[in-house]
């Protein structure tokens, strides 16, 4: 269980202790379902006019000349960073950013994250969010303050304010569930905004109240445009072969930065591919939780036996039968302060649970394949309309053929 919450502005010590004391209250009251985050296991961070609370077993924090970095969330690829920047301090991150500055930093790290740095020096705040937003981040000025946190319900509780964005609502109840964020810098409520994936902020606060409504996102990272080469022929095997080389090299830098892990496996591609590519960079077998169904129409499991004895050692299943669903949704409700889009979700959320409950600490799966490869049917037609409009008629008809 692992969250985020930040306030900067100008406090006595006698505010300082009531800010901390009202930050733990606002901590104890998210749960996830059934666990709730105790007390003890929060972290604050007094730094005179800016108040950290951290719930997390995966943050760590360097401070070092004036210059506060906390990092939420991991970092796979610590090594390499000191090694490409000729790093000589355990506060690595700070040696980086004092030379080079923070969006240089930024495009250094491969991993999913919030980063917020305080830099006393110039007064000012930076926070970022990872490349595709794999860990959430809101923020809203507040009295005199700015605060910002990894969970709309944290800031709520807080602030002790729960208007809703009618706007978010209407998009939420009227769109399919891809596009109900749209709108990447909104949230659900009035006054509190998003940090979309892959931008950061940067805030001066000489004087919040002023400098609030001056907050501009910056964009730290983008796909290359490779338009000019991509319909020039190519050698399907070496791309297969690159593609290939590219998962197992994520998958490594994973494991390596994860404990006691578990893998969702369902009868796609996606959870399979990831699975195999651990399996045979541990070489030993790996635990793995499905979710099945009594209605065979849902049901995948004849497709996930074909996995089982060269990479599964403990195979768990969770089958979907006469379910709660009430109290399921309602759980999911506390856990991700906002409605079940859905169905999906809802067996995710159970698969989750019980591997939480299993005691395991990371799990891996394919969630998020389809919509990295393209492989969901609306996203086609954007390809074949690209290649149309190069006139490439042989290759529209190559890809008609292979994905309809």
């Amino acid at each position: 269980m692992s969250e985020l919450f930040g306030l900067f502005g100008k406090n006595s010590k006698s505010e300082q202790i009531n800010i901390s004391n009202k930050l733990k209250n606002s901590f104890s009251k998210i749960n996830y379902g059934n666990n709730e985050i105790k007390k003890d296991k929060i972290k604050i961070i007094d730094l005179n006019n800016f108040i950290i609370g951290i719930a997390s077993n995966n943050d760590f924090s360097q401070y070092k000349n004036n210059i506060f970095i906390n990092v939420f969330g991991s970092i796979y690829n610590k090594r390499e960073i000191i090694d490409l920047n000729n790093c000589t301090s355990k506060d690595y991150l700070i040696e980086i950013y004092l030379k080079f500055g923070f969006e240089y930093l930024l495009n250094q790290i491969n991993g999913d994250f919030i980063i917020n740095i305080y830099d006393k020096n110039i007064n000012k705040l930076y926070i970022a969010r990872d490349r595709v937003g794999l860990r959430s981040l809101y923020y809203r000025k507040y009295e005199n303050y700015f605060i910002f946190s990894s969970r709309l319900s944290l800031i709520n509780n807080y602030t002790n304010t729960y208007d809703l964005d009618e706007d978010f609502v209407i998009r939420y109840a009227g769109y399919h569930y891809r596009y109900i964020d749209n709108e990447p810098n909104l949230s659900p409520y009035k006054d509190l905004n998003q940090l979309p994936a892959s931008y950061y902020l940067d805030l001066n606060l000489g004087d919040i109240e002023k400098n609030y409504n001056r907050i501009q996102y910056k964009k730290w990272w983008h796909l290359e445009e490779k338009s000019k080469f991509f319909f020039k022929p190519i050698n399907e095997n070496d791309l297969a072969e690159e593609y290939k080389d590219l998962i197992l090299s994520s998958v490594k830098m994973r494991l390596q930065s994860s404990q006691n892990y578990a893998f969702t496996l369902s009868g796609g591609m996606d959870s399979s591919t990831v699975l195999a590519s651990a399996v045979n960079i541990c070489n030993t077998k790996m635990p793995a939780y499905s979710t099945t169904y009594k209605d065979k129409t849902y049901d995948e499991s004849d497709e996930i036996r074909s996995m089982l004895d060269g990479y599964v050692s403990n195979w768990i299943q969770n089958e979907i039968d006469n379910l709660d669903i009430v109290a399921i949704i309602n759980k999911m409700l506390m856990a991700n302060d906002e409605p079940v889009a859905t169905a999906t979700w809802l067996s995710h959320f159970i698969l989750s649970e019980q591997i939480y409950n299993s005691g395991f600490k990371s799990v891996f799966g394919g969630l998020g394949g389809d919509e990295l490869n393209g492989g969901e049917y609306e996203y086609f037609f954007y390809n074949f309309a690209d290649i149309l409009k190069q006139k490439n008629i042989d290759q529209y008809n190559y890809e008609v053929n292979k994905w309809i």
